[in-house]
């Protein structure tokens, strides 16, 4: 997986951005993501856009939206997984009525850092699955390998058993012949 999965996360009242987290990768997420926010359809309670290779997936529940934007080859599953966990972090600490006065940016220092925790947390558990279906890999190639190595000593084996069997049966078929010719000769 690419550092550059995990690129953007914001928590939001309506429009107002209450703690957003950035990596070192620079875009226009934030005017992107605001501009979805006002075209969001009421009924969704998620939504996902993409733009130029990049996927904003929105979570809202009652009055706050939640937005994280990935590297589009990433795909949904992720950012879904990773906004369920801010939005349940989010609650635990905000919740009842704590985050409804707080000014645009207000909760930027506490939260915003805890977001990019969560990225970061997401990043390394898809490095770590992409490793380790690397390692399934990698064990699969090897038992093919031992796999046809054995199948190549056995075709051996049996080769060099029949070159032995077929060696036993001409002599055995000589000293036959052998013994008629020596019949036939003393009765002659």
């Amino acid at each position: 997986m690419a550092p550059e999965s995990f690129l953007y996360s914001f928590v939001a009242r309506g429009t107002a951005v209450l703690a957003e987290s950035h990596t070192e990768f620079a875009g226009n997420f934030r005017q992107i993501a605001l501009q979805r926010i006002q075209e969001l359809p009421s009924s969704a309670d998620r939504f996902t856009y993409n733009y130029h290779r990049h996927t904003f997936t929105f979570l809202v529940e009652e009055d706050y939206t939640y937005c994280v934007v990935v590297n589009e080859s990433l795909g949904t599953q992720s950012s879904i997984a990773i906004l369920e966990n801010v939005k349940t972090d989010f609650k635990r600490r905000y919740g009842g009525g704590r985050a409804d006065t707080a000014t645009a940016n207000g909760l930027d220092k506490e939260f915003g850092a805890i977001m990019k925790e969560q990225m970061q947390h997401m990043m390394d558990k898809e490095i770590e699955e992409v490793l380790n279906v690397s390692g399934v890999k990698c064990v699969m190639y090897d038992s093919t390998v031992k796999a046809q190595v054995f199948r190549v000593t056995t075709n051996q084996i049996h080769r060099k058993i029949w070159r032995q069997n077929m060696k036993i049966k001409l002599v055995a078929i000589g000293i036959i012949f052998l013994m008629l010719l020596l019949i036939i000769w003393l009765s002659i």
